[in-house]
């Protein structure tokens, strides 16, 4: 089977931290060979910053959104487009710190095409991906 035609989707996996908060982590599966690979995570303090998000994407996979919470054992099933505009927000928003630019790139994203959106995530997932994630987040910030 050709690799491109194999059915892709995505797993939010929450982890648990202090109290009630909890960090991220969205893995890429292969559903044909129940492989996965991570794509990004964030910890608790980053991922605070971008929970409107993580509803937004948990709703879209026909979650309730009371479903997402540090209690939370079972992995999300995101479907391709969600999970890859998840993924985006996560990879552009992760290592900034002012709210104000998480916010602008965040709904930056939410404002790209799908072609776009797959586009810049072939881009920007792997480890040799860093100055793709950069020129990604300057785009969207416009600063």
């Amino acid at each position: 089977m050709e690799q491109s035609a194999r059915p892709r989707g995505f797993r939010l996996v929450v982890e648990p931290g202090a109290d009630a908060v909890f960090g991220l982590r969205l893995e890429e599966t292969d559903r044909a060979e129940g492989t996965s690979r991570i794509v990004a995570h964030l910890p608790p303090s980053r991922a605070e910053r971008i929970m409107e998000r993580a509803l937004g994407a948990v709703r879209a996979a026909g979650y309730a959104p009371s479903d997402l919470s540090s209690r939370r054992r079972a992995p999300f099933r995101l479907g391709d487009v969600v999970g890859v505009r998840f993924a985006l927000t996560m990879l552009a928003t992760g290592p900034l710190r002012k709210p104000s630019r998480v916010a602008a790139i965040a709904a930056a994203v939410d404002r790209l095409s799908d072609e776009e959106a797959y586009y810049w995530y072939a881009k920007c997932v792997g480890e040799s991906a860093g100055r793709s994630r950069r020129a990604f987040r300057l785009m969207l910030a416009e600063e």
